[in-house]
């Protein structure tokens, strides 16, 4: 495939927008279609940057709807109404119910359950109406558990069987999947990396890490092919995300 027919695919595809200054770096957002992990410590901001582009997304696309499956912690329900809550003004109760009504939050800690709803209902769910996002978040619980008793070769085989999936559904419906990923360090040089090793990683799209240092947090571009390997530094204050000032 050359760089024309990929741009004339990907001509095809939406962006998601999450905050301007990392909007600008991503090209306008978090892109249909593909499939996106966004991974780093606990602790560091990865909830909060998924719950704002849900909340932008539900605002921005009138007639979708998103989709959280969270597989370890539920959604901090209280701080996303505090979120939504922020953008719609406190006053405008009707609005915030009806954007929240869009949300489709799911807490799926057992594996049984897990592989019933991304394969069974899921598609089902897609068919019957208009969403523009998907979050999993943390697919490292799901998919380590599903691996724990299988040679290198089935937990190869399972893995693409996910991604697959995901990939299939997110081009047919224009949707932007989103992965979230727990760290591993490293024994050799105590870095961290993302879990579910090399394998995963040639699965996914693009792949963006959240760091926190001190106050300051950092999201960086670690893998893609369409933006440029980049850095935005933002805070995490009491009504949202905003970038870093000097």
């Amino acid at each position: 495939m050359n760089l024309q027919q990929l741009m004339e695919i990907e001509s095809k595809f939406e962006h998601l927008s999450i905050i301007p200054i990392f909007d600008e770096i991503l090209n306008g957002g978090i892109q249909t279609g593909i499939l996106t992990e966004l991974y780093g410590e606990a602790g560091c901001g990865k909830t909060h940057v998924c719950m704002t582009l849900m909340i932008n997304t539900i605002i921005n696309y009138k007639t979708s709807r998103v989709i959280y499956i969270s597989t370890a912690k539920q959604l901090q329900q209280d701080r996303f109404n505090q979120l939504l809550q922020y953008r719609v003004g406190k006053k405008s109760k009707d609005k915030f119910t009806n954007l929240f009504n869009k949300c489709i939050i799911q807490h799926l800690n057992n594996t049984k359950f897990m592989e019933e709803y991304i394969y069974e209902q899921l598609p089902t769910l897609l068919e019957q109406y208009q969403f523009k996002l998907i979050i999993i978040d943390n697919i490292t619980t799901y998919l380590q558990e599903l691996q724990l008793t299988l040679n290198q070769m089935q937990k190869t085989s399972i893995l693409k069987k996910f991604s697959n999936h995901f990939r299939k559904l997110a081009k047919k419906h224009n949707i932007a999947v989103v992965f979230v990923n727990n760290v591993v360090s490293s024994t050799q040089n105590n870095k961290l990396y993302p879990a579910l090793g090399i394998k995963w990683s040639e699965m996914i799209d693009e792949r963006i890490q959240v760091e926190k240092k001190g106050m300051i947090r950092h999201l960086r571009i670690d893998i893609s092919h369409r933006v440029a390997l980049d850095d935005a530094a933002f805070t995490i204050q009491e009504s949202g995300i905003y970038p870093q000032v000097d």
